[in-house]
């Protein structure tokens, strides 16, 4: 065993570089597809919790602008849910 270091006759990790299959890959972008739900779905809950808490203030304690631009993230992140 030695012998084949020393003389480099075995196959390094490099040398033979593992490739994924097409089915491998298919199933990486669903799951990556699925986290990136996930986390859409997470934003769009705090969007959602965030404007409710502020449209239940005082009106002259609300943040129009914010609510508008969370608004628009919602609306986003709707079209990118095909919701």
């Amino acid at each position: 065993m030695y012998d084949e270091i020393d003389s480099g006759e075995t196959e390094s990790v490099s040398d033979n570089p593992t490739q994924l299959s097409s089915e491998d890959s298919t199933t990486l972008c669903a799951a990556s597809e699925i986290i990136d739900e996930d986390g859409l779905l997470d934003k769009l809950f705090e969007l959602e919790s965030l404007l409710e808490a502020d449209v239940q203030r005082k009106p002259k304690h609300q943040k129009p602008a914010l609510q508008q631009q969370w608004r628009d993230e919602i609306e986003q992140i709707t079209l990118r849910l095909h919701l």
